[in-house]
């Protein structure tokens, strides 16, 4: 049997990675066929650099659709590589065979965002992905580049979806434009996430070393359960009361106040946490309800008053309201309540 015949070719090398990955990604047998698709996406790669599918200074647009799609298999493996972890229950070699799949996988992620900005995809300009192909290991972005790049991954993932569902509703050509529109859909995709693991490995990478670094120095990190017995030692912070006489301070001294993004630096307060009201501004909102309660329950009693409690309005009154207490005590059990942390 040949080796086309047994499925050792290109194509079918590409599929049985790209199913691998969308099992691994899905959890079913992950580490069987987390190897399954390593083994897989390697010949891959060995197969477009034997048959120089891809050569230097070419566009996207001198290659086929079907071409096209064999540019994600970097980007596969290094899918596939950042989730492998040792199986090894030392510590220290753990953890260096851990930073070698790291190393190799940001790597692949690197390489796939090269490829599509050398054959000059539109959405794989220089000045969007030179950061990632030039950011040492463990740098972060800005909170704002962050957002846009969450921003511009939710756009390209409907876009996606969209062009799929009508792929998947007709019978179109191998050759039709919306092939080739889904492609270009699914490398975008695919790049933007490519840009985030970047930083993502790049984090864990320092991590480690880091690490490796303190044991090599006689150091010993700190174990799970010492971290937890320091936090649980750790005084809380007081709490930041916000008021009206302090924000006219702050605007005195100068300093802007952004509701929406309260931070405070001196005090490590983030957006999330911080406060965005004034004590008075509470106040006021909790009086408004108060008093909208009691109006609503002055309104009950003046109606109450108004039909006889002999009446037949009042018996039929009476019932829908015993029978609505029924449903809601058959809908909300004693007990039922918040069972957090009660074994």
């Amino acid at each position: 049997m040949s080796e086309d015949a047994a499925g050792d070719n290109l194509p079918a090398l590409f599929a049985k990675a790209m199913s691998c990955w969308q099992d691994v990604r899905a959890g079913k047998d992950p580490q069987k066929r987390l190897d399954e698709g390593l083994a897989s996406v390697k010949r891959a790669a060995h197969f477009l650099l034997h048959l120089n599918v891809f050569s230097d200074n070419e566009e996207h647009t001198e290659h086929s659709t079907l071409s096209l799609r064999y540019l994600a298999i970097p980007f596969i493996h290094a899918e596939l590589l950042s989730r492998k972890f040792p199986a090894e229950r030392d510590p220290e070699v753990r953890d260096k065979e851990r930073i070698t799949y790291v190393v190799r996988a940001r790597e692949l992620y690197q390489q796939f965002i090269r490829n599509l900005r050398d054959m000059e995809f539109p959405f794989a300009a220089p000045k969007v992905v030179d950061y990632y192909l030039e950011a040492k290991p463990g740098n972060r972005r800005e909170r704002d580049t962050k957002i846009a790049h969450l921003k511009a991954m939710k756009a390209a993932e409907s876009t996606l979806q969209e062009i799929e569902e009508v792929v998947k509703s007709k019978d179109l050509d191998e050759d039709d434009e919306m092939h080739r529109e889904h492609m270009m859909a699914l490398l975008h995709s695919y790049l933007l996430k490519a840009c985030d693991q970047v930083e993502n490995v790049g984090v864990e990478l320092s991590m480690l070393e880091h690490v490796v670094r303190m044991r090599a120095a006689g150091e010993h990190p700190p174990s799970s359960q010492q971290l937890r017995d320091e936090a649980k030692q750790r005084k809380p912070e007081p709490p930041l009361v916000l008021t009206s006489d302090a924000v006219k301070s702050m605007a005195a001294s100068g300093k802007t106040i952004n509701r929406a993004n309260f931070k405070l630096l001196t005090r490590g307060y983030g957006p999330i946490g911080a406060p965005t009201m004034t004590m008075e501004e509470v106040a006021q909102i909790e009086m408004q309800q108060a008093m909208e309660a009691q109006r609503r329950q002055q309104q009950e009693e003046a109606q109450a008053q108004e039909v006889d409690p002999d009446s037949e309005e009042a018996s039929v009154a009476e019932t829908y309201k015993l029978r609505a207490q029924d449903e809601w005590n058959d809908d909300h059990r004693r007990g039922e309540g918040n069972r957090y942390n009660m074994g």
